[in-house]
Parts: structure tokens; C-alpha cells; sequence
């Protein structure tokens, strides 16, 4: 009972993040290169429509080193971190945060995949101007 609770809780908290961002009206380039740093192979996938996460990607890097590089290219920017979400399951972590700069929002969501390999993938929260 305890293991449906803590998939249910995971899977409001993914899907607020995503209806969060929905339709969001990005800023022009504004954040394009912001991660950056953080690839190493493969490209991420990038959807500029607002309908969905802004890039999405896998990471060549530990769940604890993605999450620290994150947030500290986060803080460099300005960002400060409002608020988290942490799961632990079979083993693997997740993250959900909210990152906040005067009246811009970033969400970010980790997961760990593998062995030294995380999914990784932001957005831009947007407010309905």
C-alpha cells in the first residue's frame, strides 16, 4: 500500500510539473545555452512550443554529480532553489525542483537511469500573463 502511495505522489508531482509548463510562452533565447555544460554526448531534445519540457535529455553523469552541477549553473545565473521533491524507488532517485529569479521560474526533473546516467529535463513556468 505504501509502494501505490509513493507512485501515486510521484506521478501528481509529474504531472503538475508538466500542466505547470504547458503552454508556456518561452523567452526568446534567453536560456538556450543555460545547460549547456551539462552535455556531453548526445544533443538533448528541445521542444520551443511550450507544450511540454523546454529540453530533455540523458545525462553521461551520476544522479548526485547532475544534481549538483545543476543547481550550482542555476545559482551562477541567479536562481534560487523555492522549493523540492525527492523519491527514492528500486533503488533509483528522483527529483523534481523549482528554481526562481525575480519573477522567472525554472522546473527541473531528474531521474536516475543507470549506472552513471540520468534523465534529465527543464521548463520554463510561466504564469498566464
Amino acid at each position: 500500500m505504501k509502494m501505490l502511495d509513493a507512485r501515486r505522489k510521484l506521478a501528481i508531482a509529474a504531472w503538475a510539473a508538466a500542466w505547470l509548463i504547458w503552454g508556456a510562452a518561452l523567452p526568446a533565447d534567453e536560456y538556450t545555452n543555460l545547460f549547456t555544460p551539462m552535455w556531453l554526448g548526445n544533443p538533448p531534445k528541445e521542444e520551443r512550443s511550450g507544450k511540454g519540457w523546454r529540453q530533455s535529455g540523458l545525462l553521461q553523469k551520476t544522479f548526485d554529480v547532475a544534481d549538483r552541477q545543476i543547481s550550482q549553473i542555476l545559482r551562477d545565473h541567479g536562481f534560487v532553489e523555492k522549493n523540492h521533491t525527492e523519491k527514492t524507488k528500486d533503488m533509483k532517485k528522483s527529483k523534481i525542483s523549482l528554481w526562481s529569479r525575480n519573477r522567472q521560474q525554472i522546473i527541473v526533473m531528474l531521474m536516475e537511469q543507470g549506472i552513471g546516467e540520468t534523465l534529465f529535463s527543464w521548463g520554463v513556468v510561466t504564469h498566464g500573463n
